[in-house]
């Protein structure tokens, strides 16, 4: 097997200019960068990568293409408030609420990554 060294960067296309953030990259079924929300179905396949002001990285005849960071990865999540991760969760999968936080809870959402540890009130994940 041949191994192939790419870059893991990389730009989604996405139909609407509205994931002007930071934070998780997901797709839907169809490939298509989404707003990470509690919904089942989303990959999360890495990190948005914004340029300034929030805009997207790339922009061209009325599309949006996003940069993103793609590939196994450690981020610092906020923690959901109502279902929380803890230290019983190390190891095991948390799932997105939002663009920038994560939960315990699995009940119609999708996986965010795997719970690695945390930084203060931060919770450290391994996106694959």
């Amino acid at each position: 097997m041949n191994q192939v060294n790419t870059p893991n960067l990389f730009f989604v296309g996405a139909s609407a200019a509205t994931l002007a953030t930071d934070g998780f990259a997901c797709v839907d079924s169809t490939g298509e960068l989404v707003t990470p929300a509690v919904a089942t179905g989303l990959k999360t396949i890495g990190t948005l990568v914004v340029g300034s002001e929030g805009m997207p990285s790339d922009q061209a005849n009325g599309s949006a293409r996003f940069e993103v960071r793609i590939g196994r990865q450690l981020v610092l999540a906020v923690n959901d408030e109502t279902d929380p991760v803890t230290v019983a969760h190390i190891g095991a999968s948390c799932y997105v609420k939002d663009s920038h936080t994560v939960s315990s809870d699995n009940t119609g959402t999708s996986v965010a990554g795997v719970v690695k540890g945390f930084q203060g009130t931060k919770v450290l994940v391994q996106i694959n």
